[in-house]
């Protein structure tokens, strides 16, 4: 049975606070700082930097880019990676999708490639970051499927529940 709008919610959300926390670290540890150096002009001295006044001095090219990097280096990349590894599990599932009982499959049932769920985020995060985009991404056509799962040809599932008389409801 495809799984409710609010349901895929609550699992995203979880699992986007374990992204987030998770690479909150690695984005100030590593990522910015490399930006920062990359974008000082050749021969500075890196020992007596100063992160402002380089981002002041950045023309606009250099400052979307770096953006860019910081978003998709900093949390697209490493999110892509846990998503695609866990759905294209055993499980099915990430953490989040997991806790509510939910798995991520082929609309013919089949398990999913880690590929084909990398590319599945990958569609998500683009079409994310364009404004209003996130309406395309809403699991809301017949099988309550999303542009990103469409395009895949995968359908996020919940276990059918029981009605009152006992017997399982599809």
């Amino acid at each position: 049975m495809p799984a409710s709008f609010l349901r895929r919610f609550c699992g995203w959300f979880v699992d986007w606070v374990i992204c987030f926390v998770l690479m909150l670290p690695v984005d100030f540890i590593f990522i910015r700082p490399i930006i920062v150096v990359l974008m000082l002009p050749p021969g500075t001295d890196t020992h007596n930097v100063d992160a402002t006044a380089t981002w002041m001095a950045a023309s606009a090219l250099q400052k979307i880019l770096a953006m860019i990097a910081i978003v998709w280096g900093g949390y697209g990349l490493p999110s892509a990676l846990y998503y695609a590894s866990m759905e294209s599990s055993e499980w099915r599932a990430t953490l989040g999708k997991r806790l509510l009982h939910l798995t991520v499959a082929r609309v013919d049932g089949k398990a999913v490639s880690f590929f084909r769920s990398f590319v599945r985020f990958v569609i998500k995060f683009v079409v994310t970051q364009i404004p209003i985009g996130f309406l395309l991404i809403l699991p809301i056509l017949g099988k309550k499927q999303g542009l990103h799962d469409l395009l895949c040809d995968v359908i996020v599932s919940e276990p059918p529940s029981e009605n009152e008389s006992g017997q399982l409801h599809r």
